[in-house]
């Protein structure tokens, strides 16, 4: 199987390099096809396929959607979607006025914690793209009130922690819905990490309503959840030519997944039910 990666992210959000460079850095270590899935926006597609034309890549277009389910982020993860589709271009432009609003709210809260980190210098480091909170957690050790992001989000940012402020998401199952509206395929992210604080993952019942919702829809070709740990986890696979494929590449991209349990997914396409467990590993 060629090497795949289906959950990369950019400078557009969290990531460190611009989509171009994406691109360049899975070509020089051997991936054959990447999705780029930044947070709640589609600006990096454009340049991450130009450069996957140049050096013999393919990308898949996708995003990694925010939702939360009580007060708590969900992420699912989008692949060829519209973006032009009207529904999911306002949640995508509502999503990025609220992570502004939500970023002022945190530094307020740091503030009153007595940490002073400036919202200016929060845009800087987001470069004009979505907000996320890895871009506060950075500002945070520039001004050494932690020694590492990861301390960040453990001392201050995590879900529930002390200047966390909720997102207002869509529910994980109106998400599913807009995803499939927009022609997308739909992959429950990192299931196992439901809760920054706890380590808790998404509560089952969730993931079985969401997986219901995909399942529903009109021309799924029969993908369902039926277990996820630290990985991923396909709620929909809309016909496709390239239906059974993408299936396999989601085994084994998360392969990257966290040291416990992998993503368990089956496809009743025609012909019968496989099952597919991506291998534990490197959490992404």
């Amino acid at each position: 199987m060629p090497g795949i990666d289906l959950h990369t992210h950019s400078s557009c959000s969290d990531g460190t390099l611009p989509p171009a460079e994406v691109i360049r850095l899975a070509a020089g270590i051997g991936l054959e096809v990447v999705a780029l899935t930044d947070h709640d926006t589609t600006d990096g597609l454009a340049e991450a396929e130009a450069a996957g034309a140049e050096l013999g890549v393919e990308v898949v277009p996708g995003i990694e959607l925010s939702a939360e389910h009580e007060g708590r982020s969900v992420h699912v993860l989008a692949y060829w979607p519209d973006p032009a589709e009207p529904e999911l271009r306002a949640e995508l432009e509502r999503l990025r006025d609220e992570r502004l609003g939500r970023a002022a709210g945190m530094i307020d809260k740091l503030r009153e914690l007595g940490i002073e980190v400036s919202l200016e210098r929060v845009r800087e480091i987001a470069g004009g793209g979505p907000i996320v909170r890895p871009h506060i957690a950075q500002a945070l050790v520039e001004v050494g009130a932690v020694a590492s992001e990861q301390e960040a989000f453990d001392r201050y940012i995590a879900d529930g922690g002390p200047a966390y402020v909720e997102k207002h998401a869509l529910h994980p199952v109106d998400a599913v819905g807009l995803i499939l509206r927009a022609g997308g395929v739909c992959v429950l992210a990192h299931p196992g990490l439901f809760d920054d604080r706890s380590g808790t993952g998404v509560p089952e019942e969730v993931m079985e309503a969401m997986a219901a919702a995909a399942t529903a829809a009109p021309g799924c070709v029969g993908a369902r959840l039926v277990g996820a740990g630290f990985g991923g986890a396909v709620l929909a696979l809309v016909e496709r030519d390239a239906a059974e494929a993408f299936v396999a590449a989601a085994a084994a991209a998360y392969r990257k997944s966290s040291g416990r349990e992998g993503a368990f997914l089956v496809c009743e396409a025609a012909g019968g039910a496989e099952v597919m467990t991506a291998d534990p590993g490197e959490r992404s």
